[in-house]
């Protein structure tokens, strides 16, 4: 076996070492990690496997303070001695996201040092609204990705960019709304994140897939409400670093890449498939 491979096998019993020990499902053990501002702190195994069987043990299904979302909190993990659980888990969540973006950006910025890339890098993070497009641009044409600016100033709500895929011999190119808000606690709103579906149709490109980008990112209820629409999908900056990291490192294809950014809903890293060997 070979160095990577090695290293890979020892993070996946790493994995189960620890999923062992905890008794909980992979899919669970970021709940561990939930910090509750109440007096307890932390979510007893009772609890995380409630969430779970309830079905809203993922980020953002336990941020969305939806009522259909709020409902099933209150039932996964109702009050106990006058503490407000579905509250403190909801806010635990949102808390924990904020971290977890934090803790990415330094991660990618050491990635990026490796890959002399530093700058695309800190620049998806960093900039907002036009800078932003710029910097998405910068970061995808890096890949080898031919991309085009859509709106420059002299056609009033068109989309921003397209993402030359085709060119590739990939699948049909991407249109590409960038939203951003200045704020690091501050998401982007449903009406933004679907605003690239009827700017798609001003160009005449309304069947080929639709994508949004966020910094810092969007509102836990958007992942839900778009769950219907088969051609919109919404991307975080973290997530997109991510991804492009990834391909740097040689661990995703540009096949598997486009076929992440085409897959209806909020791409997640959690579902970033590695490359073809």
């Amino acid at each position: 076996l070979d160095l990577a491979t090695i290293r890979q096998f020892a993070r996946v019993m790493k994995r189960y070492s620890g999923r062992v020990a905890s008794g909980l499902p992979s899919d669970c053990l970021w709940l561990k990690s939930l910090e509750l501002k109440g007096p307890r702190k932390r979510l007893s195994r009772q609890q995380m496997i409630s969430l779970k069987d309830h079905g809203i043990a993922r980020p953002h299904l336990l941020m969305d303070g939806s009522q259909n979302l709020d409902h099933k909190r209150q039932i996964a993990t109702p009050h106990q001695s006058g503490v407000n659980f579905p509250n403190l888990v909801r806010d635990a969540a949102k808390e924990w996201k904020f971290n977890e973006r934090k803790h990415f950006k330094a991660k990618h910025e050491k990635s990026g040092v490796r890959h002399d890339c530093l700058g695309l890098v800190n620049a998806v993070y960093t900039t907002r609204g036009k800078a932003l497009e710029t910097a998405v641009l910068n970061l995808i044409e890096a890949l080898g990705i031919p991309c085009e600016v859509l709106d420059d100033g002299n056609n009033p709500a068109w989309p921003d960019l397209k993402f030359n895929f085709s060119n590739l011999g990939l699948g049909p190119d991407v249109i590409v709304e960038v939203k951003s808000k200045e704020s690091e606690n501050a998401l982007v709103s449903l009406n933004d994140a679907i605003e690239v579906l009827s700017a798609s149709e001003l160009v005449g490109l309304g069947g080929n897939p639709c994508l949004t980008i966020c910094n810092p990112g969007v509102e836990p209820s958007v992942q839900t409400a778009v769950a219907g629409c088969s051609r919109l999908a919404i991307l975080e900056v973290s997530e997109l670093a991510e991804a492009f990291l990834r391909i740097k490192d040689g661990n995703l294809d540009l096949s598997n890449f486009y076929g992440w950014l085409v897959t209806p809903g909020v791409a997640l890293k959690d579902d970033l498939p590695f490359a073809n060997n």
